[in-house]
């Protein structure tokens, strides 16, 4: 199971409040303070994600999710999760 990250990141371009389509996400970019999340859109966007691409982060790691790398990280983990959970 594979993760579209362009698509990921199409996502939360469409979420954030001050980077527009065709801004440059990369690993160190800060969802709060470079896109302009807050508490209601990060929960929000993990919706979408849920949405897109059929897992769910778990409440106690949205705390941990600052900056880009670490929500890819995150959804590739469940991503990972959920294939083993098939076989």
């Amino acid at each position: 199971m594979e993760m579209n990250e362009n698509k990921l990141k199409e996502i939360i371009l469409n979420r954030s409040k001050f980077a527009s389509v065709g801004y440059d996400i990369v690993d160190d970019t800060n969802l709060l303070f470079d896109l302009g999340y807050d508490s209601l859109s990060i929960v929000e966007l993990m919706v979408d994600i849920e949405v897109e691409f059929g897992v769910s982060v778990d409440g106690e790691s949205l705390a941990d999710i600052l900056v880009y790398k670490d929500l890819r990280e995150k959804i590739q983990k469940a991503l990972w999760k959920k294939m083993w959970e098939l076989y």
